[in-house]
């Protein structure tokens, strides 16, 4: 009688969309200096060992620190806007990086809607294919401005109302 070899393989469990968010929000807040302690944070969270880890979200995806800086700071945008917007709500504390829709920057309707909120504060906004301006109607305070790359008047006008949301929270702290 010949002797039956087996082989086999192991395979890992799959990731779940729980440890995806753990392991995309280590990354986010990461810098070239400190992604190995990210993904070990990571590693610890979740339970995965560093090199799945690290091959999952490093290698294949050739982590983009810029890229997940601009992700994660179109999110805290997104929340400040929301909460200028909407005020103080409950459920932005429960919307997450991965799952956060900015509706303010993709519907020319919603962000017009925040033109109009901006204006009966008293400020003057001024949305050209270029740039977009805010003001104040008699000049006193200084203008929001913004310009953009793509120079389309959505782009420059989401911005300029980010812009003018942290300048008036700013302004308000004092």
């Amino acid at each position: 009688m010949t002797p039956l070899f087996l082989s086999y393989t192991i395979m890992a469990r799959p990731f779940t969309e729980e440890e995806d968010q753990i392991i995309i929000l280590c990354l986010a807040k990461a810098t070239s200096s400190n992604v190995s302690d990210a993904l070990r944070k990571a590693s610890t969270l979740t339970g995965r060992s560093f090199n799945s880890i690290y091959s999952r979200y490093y290698q294949k995806n050739k982590f983009d620190e810029k890229a997940m800086k601009k992700e994660k700071q179109d999110f805290e945008d997104w929340k400040l806007v929301h909460q200028f917007f909407y005020g103080e709500t409950v459920f932005i504390k429960t919307i997450t990086l991965k799952d956060h829709n900015n509706i303010f920057k993709q519907d020319w309707r919603m962000l017009m809607e925040l033109v109009k909120k901006i204006e009966d504060l008293g400020y003057n906004v001024n949305i050209n294919t270029a740039w977009t301006t805010i003001g104040t109607r008699d000049h006193k305070e200084p203008k929001m401005i913004s310009s953009g790359t793509d120079n389309t008047k959505k782009f420059n006008t989401y911005y300029a109302c980010v812009g003018f949301i942290k300048w008036l929270n700013k302004k308000n702290e004092k």
